[in-house]
């Protein structure tokens, strides 16, 4: 059966991708989660406008599909890989 997407195989797969590129970034997924939050945040207590935060809300969501780095930067020079 065909979707508007393609068919359902592709389709599926394709979301699994997506979450497993949330899920298993945890630093870019957690940074991107408090930017939007600190954003909603500056709009409910009218420190800001939608329109300044908009930027910064794109730019976390797209922080949200990032993959992390695994040179072991983060993790005092130990390289993460297993």
């Amino acid at each position: 059966m065909r979707t508007l997407f393609g068919s359902g195989e592709g389709t599926t797969r394709r979301t699994k991708v997506l979450i497993e590129r949330i899920f298993g970034n945890p630093k870019t997924t957690l940074l991107g989660l408090i930017i939007i939050g600190l954003c909603f945040v500056l709009v409910f207590y009218e420190k800001a406008t939608l329109t300044e935060v908009s930027a910064f809300m794109m730019g976390a969501f797209a922080l949200m599909f990032l993959k992390d780095p695994k040179d072991g930067k983060a993790t005092g020079g130990k390289p993460t890989d297993k």
